[in-house]
C-alpha cells in the first residue's frame, strides 16, 4: 500500500513541477502561480503545502528525494514482476534521480527546482501581468 501511495504522490508532484514550470514559462507570476495552484481542487492536500514551501524555495526535507527515488525503484521492479506498464512513473522515477544527484537530501518537491532549471526559466524576468 506504501508503494502505490507513494506512486501517486511522486508522479503527481512531477506534473505539479512540470505546470509550474509552463505557466512561469507562459509569464505568470511564480508566486501567484503557486497560490492558485495551492487552493485548486486538482492539487491535493498532501501537495498543497509543497506549493506554498516552493514560494520561499524552500525544499528541506519532509520526504527526502532519495527516499522516494528508492521507493520509485521498488514500485518499477515489482511493476515490472507483476507486468504492469507504469510510464509516467518511469518518466517521474528518472526526473527524481535527476535532482537526487543535485542533492538528494532535499525534499521530493525539489524537481520543481530542477524543471525551472532545465527549463531555463528566468525568475527574475517574470512579470506579473504574465499570460
Amino acid at each position: 500500500m506504501k508503494l502505490v501511495v507513494n506512486a501517486l504522490l511522486g508522479v503527481n508532484m512531477q506534473a505539479i513541477a512540470e505546470a509550474v514550470t509552463f505557466g512561469e514559462k507562459a509569464g505568470l507570476d511564480r508566486d501567484l502561480l503557486l497560490e492558485v495552484l495551492a487552493k485548486t481542487a486538482v492539487v491535493s492536500p498532501a501537495h498543497q503545502n509543497k506549493l506554498v514551501r516552493a514560494q520561499r524555495d524552500d525544499y528541506s526535507p519532509q520526504f527526502p528525494l532519495k527516499l522516494m527515488n528508492k521507493d520509485f525503484g521498488l514500485i518499477l521492479r515489482k511493476a515490472a514482476e507483476l507486468g504492469v506498464p507504469m510510464p509516467t512513473t518511469a518518466i517521474a522515477h528518472q526526473m527524481n534521480a535527476a535532482r537526487t544527484v543535485v542533492n538528494g537530501d532535499e525534499d521530493f518537491s525539489s524537481v520543481i527546482g530542477e524543471m525551472e532549471l532545465l527549463s531555463r526559466v528566468d525568475r527574475r524576468s517574470v512579470s506579473p501581468s504574465g499570460a
